[in-house]
């Protein structure tokens, strides 16, 4: 039930995956960003969790469990697991700010809250990536975050703004790498793939807390005078062609 009428429901789940848990939760709100009454909904408005089937024991909804609480006022907007799969990592928007929460995922305790960015007209939550030892939080096409674990938790590192947007957008390259060093920060990824107008040429960016150190655009031979049916066309081998570290 709700208590808004008249309105369009915008209804979406975010979850985050472990080797034994799945971990979700359902929003819905109206085109206004209003939520959704949840008082007849058991548990109410939160994270639940769900053990994943084995081979021996199948998936029963009875073990369907509230195990986190999300207040009214808050929306959540990216869902992930650490690298180790130790930590829960969501982000949330809650009045005029994106938080970072940190969560145990055999309890459910909080374990950090960190504040990463004002909430703006023209700005969104587009993905949280997860390195082994750091973090990017993503906002719009531009906007960045880089968080740095040390000693268990995360630390904000700096913030950043992409270069033009005709050489690296967090909306066009969704197959992005990165790699951070502790103080540097590079990300490359496959040109305007999902226009399907490239498939070879590559850009790549490095920033620190300073900003923007290098932003280079390759643009491939190979993607010259493309066959005009997707299937004949030159493209990388897989899904995931870059690799990007530090030496």
């Amino acid at each position: 039930s709700s208590n808004v009428e008249g309105c369009d429901v915008w209804i979406y789940a975010e979850n985050a995956i472990t080797d034994d848990y799945c971990y979700f939760a359902l929003s819905a709100n109206t085109q206004e960003e209003v939520l959704m009454d949840y008082s007849n909904v058991p548990g109410g408005y939160g994270i639940y969790r769900l053990p994943c089937a084995t081979q021996e024991e199948p998936m029963t909804i009875d073990e369907l469990k509230m195990v986190y609480p999300l207040e009214t006022n808050e929306q959540l907007r990216l869902f992930q697991t650490s690298a180790d799969q130790t930590k829960l990592l969501l982000v949330t928007q809650e009045e005029n700010y994106y938080i970072l929460k940190v969560l145990d995922p055999k309890t459910a305790q909080e374990l950090q809250r960190i504040p990463l960015m004002e909430d703006k007209a023209d700005l969104y939550a587009s993905e949280l990536y997860v390195g082994e030892d750091f973090l990017v939080a993503l906002f719009g096409e531009t906007q960045f975050v880089v968080l740095s674990q040390v000693g268990g938790n995360y630390e904000l590192s700096f913030t950043g703004t992409l270069p033009e947007k005709e050489i690296f957008s967090f909306n066009y390259s969704y197959d992005y790498i990165m790699a951070f060093d502790g103080e540097k920060l590079a990300m490359a990824a496959i040109n305007d793939r999902n226009t399907y107008n490239t498939f070879c040429g590559f850009s790549l960016v490095v920033c620190d807390k300073t900003g923007t150190l290098y932003a280079g655009r390759y643009d491939s031979s190979l993607d010259k005078a493309q066959a005009a049916e997707y299937i004949d066309r030159c493209k990388a081998m897989n899904n995931d062609p870059l690799k990007i570290r530090w030496e």
